[in-house]
């Protein structure tokens, strides 16, 4: 039985024994995998965003969604 964070590490970095694909879809599907968790951030760290910009930075509403827009895709 493998460690739960050898089981992350092989399921975000696509290391398997009975997984025979070249390198690229290799890395294509690592890339995949780690943006499906970045996405998640993502979405927790946007509001803390834009609290930070109004509140300490003192930007208008506009220039915070402008901020928060180029977060997204």
């Amino acid at each position: 039985m493998q460690k739960p964070k050898r089981k992350i590490n092989n399921l975000l970095f696509g290391r398997y024994k009975h997984f025979k694909g070249n390198s690229k879809s290799t890395s294509v599907r690592s890339l995949d995998r780690l943006n499906l968790c970045l996405d998640d951030v993502r979405d927790v760290f946007e509001p803390y965003l834009a609290i930070f910009l109004a509140a300490d930075r003192h930007w208008n509403p506009a220039q915070v969604g402008i901020a928060a827009a180029s977060i997204r895709r």
